[in-house]
């Protein structure tokens, strides 16, 4: 899994692909899903439970955090109560 970037960016986890080697513009409208924690982030792991969203867990200076996105790409804001983005402080 790619780094996340300063602001916890999503772009490699949550990747959906069209064509082979094709971003799929149905995900997140441009292929590439996102989220922002606000500090120096980086992913770490990445699951992909059987009701098709996808986990990202990673972190974001000394706390672990988690992003929850739908099937679609988007955020799925029911996962926390901090729009989706739930943080374990460190």
């Amino acid at each position: 899994m790619a780094a996340l970037g300063a602001a916890l960016v999503l772009c490699c986890p949550g990747v959906a692909l069209a064509a082979p080697g094709d971003l799929d513009p149905s995900f997140d409208t441009d292929g590439r899903a996102t989220a922002d924690f606000g500090g120096t982030d980086e992913g770490r792991a990445m699951a992909l439970p059987a009701d098709g969203r996808i986990m990202v867990a990673g972190r974001t200076g000394g706390d672990f955090v988690l992003a929850r996105y739908n099937t679609d790409g988007s955020l799925d804001t029911t996962f926390d109560t901090d729009a989706g983005r739930p943080r374990c402080k460190g």
